[in-house]
């Protein structure tokens, strides 16, 4: 915005006091921004090309004379209050109404930032596989607070902008996209004119593909799913609602692994397509040898019934604390004809020396261990689908989820400090194939430093998924 003074330089203007922090060094250049965008976002920026229209804009921006529309997505939709008590009181989820396209979600004052707020008002719902739904929201705050004040509030809120840096969060499928944020409007009376001026553009396009990429996976899962139960000779209601009823495959008992199916029970976790990348892993360690595979916390059995599947001459032990899940393995083993390869015993993964017929010199060991932190169950519960169905002992881990490895490790370190004349599990120079989860890889190296880091592999979601250590060929101190 230009003004009709011929204009000197006049220090005063730069002792304006402003909520804005001009890039840094360029305080004294024209023209001048009088808010800025935040890196990795979209929008419009006021700029002065004077010095006094500057010091004016300043002042104005400061007493709250600009208005800013933010377009944001963030993950989650809003439930109505009155609606949300009324399906509580009725013990069921199917009941709840969510704000609507147009209408305005009142601004909770507990919120981080809520004073900074004016208005919140809703755009579009999506549906999404991973947070049920994204929300597209037209939020004002009030000047001069910026898009982190919107960002603090939602994340306080539980529903955090989509984007990859402070105060946001991901989506999976859409990582490196940048912030899903974007000043769209900006209204001000015009100093010198005495007219309201209103500048507004679309969003950026990108928040369209967003939302259309999230539809059409859910469409997917959502045809997946129902052929799914159609297969396990289950009519699909019309109201089945993955977030939720009780997983597909404890509805139909149930799932496919490895291209093989397996019988499942809500005493065992269901089997994840992740968790291949364990198999795949252990295939090529064997290197088609008569190797003896140690399978612990085997549960359905799947990961060890699938590695003897696909190495003829191996054979395999699993263990499990629960009798119910060594039950289904048992099943399992017996449904795909590998009762002469394979045993399933009762055992603990952080006393494993307690299971004498476990003495075997095993190649190699696979593990899924709980490792999700038992202090976020609740939580964690609410954020992946179905896990609420499923047995927590599989699931979740003390120590901020390492507790399980630790008890593992201290098993192993017990085992590889046996001295050539006493029998152990684990064969000298033998392998342990572990299973971790998301940004859990170092503090997992470092628990199991007494064996051989060897490599970390990555799931098809690109995640550090498995660790492979290897045994020392002697007996080490404990």
């Amino acid at each position: 915005m230009d003004d009709e003074d011929d204009d000197e330089d006049d220090e005063d203007d730069f002792d304006i006091p402003s909520n804005i922090s001009p890039t840094v060094g360029q305080q004294h250049r024209l023209p001048c921004a009088i808010h800025g965008i935040e890196k990795a976002a979209n929008g419009l920026v006021l700029v002065a090309k004077t010095r006094s229209m500057r010091a004016t804009l300043l002042k104005m921006h400061n007493e709250g004379q600009f208005v800013r529309t933010f377009r944001i997505i963030c993950h989650g939709a809003w439930k109505k209050p009155d609606e949300d008590a009324a399906a509580t009181a009725e013990n069921t989820s199917q009941d709840t109404t969510y704000y609507s396209p147009g209408e305005c979600i009142p601004i909770d004052s507990t919120g981080l930032d809520a004073e900074y707020l004016e208005s919140i008002r809703v755009v579009h719902l999506t549906p999404s596989n991973e947070a049920g739904l994204i929300s597209t929201l037209d939020i004002t705050p009030r000047s001069p607070y910026l898009g982190v004040n919107i960002r603090r509030y939602l994340l306080s809120r539980g529903h955090p902008v989509v984007g990859d840096s402070g105060n946001t969060k991901p989506l999976k499928a859409n990582r490196n996209k940048g912030l899903f944020s974007a000043v769209i409007k900006v209204e001000f009376k015009h100093p010198l004119q005495d007219t309201v001026i209103i500048a507004s553009f679309d969003e950026p396009a990108k928040f369209e593909q967003l939302r259309n990429r999230e539809q059409r996976a859910c469409v997917r899962r959502k045809a997946e799913e129902l052929e799914e139960l159609r297969k396990g000779g289950v009519e699909p209601a019309s109201t089945f609602d993955r977030k939720s009823d009780k997983p597909i495959a404890y509805q139909i008992g149930e799932k496919d692994f490895y291209q093989m199916r397996f019988k499942v029970s809500p005493a065992t976790l269901i089997p994840r397509s992740s968790t291949e990348t364990l198999v795949r892993a252990a295939i090529n360690l064997s290197q088609q040898r008569p190797i003896k595979i140690l399978d612990v916390g085997t549960g359905s059995g799947c990961l060890l019934l699938a590695l003897l599947n696909s190495l003829p001459s191996a054979t395999g032990v699993g263990v499990d604390i629960s009798t119910e899940a060594l039950e289904i393995a048992n099943i399992n083993k017996d449904l795909h004809g590998l009762s002469d390869r394979a045993s399933f015993l009762p055992g603990d993964l952080s006393d494993l020396q307690g299971t004498p017929e476990l003495f075997q010199s095993f190649d190699i060991l696979v593990c899924n261990p709980p490792y999700l932190d038992s202090a976020k169950a609740d939580k964690l519960k609410t954020l992946f689908a179905g896990t609420v169905h499923e047995p927590p002992v599989a699931l979740f881990a003390e120590k901020e989820g390492y507790g399980a490895y630790e008890l593992l490790a201290s098993s192993l370190s017990r085992d590889v400090s046996t001295d050539g004349a006493t029998k152990s599990i684990m064969a000298k120079g033998g392998y342990v194939v572990l299973e971790i989860g998301s940004g859990m890889g170092a503090r997992v190296r470092e628990i199991f430093k007494f064996l051989r880091f060897e490599e970390a592999l990555k799931d098809n979601q690109d995640s550090e998924r498995c660790l492979v250590f290897s045994l020392p060929t002697s007996p080490v101190d404990p």
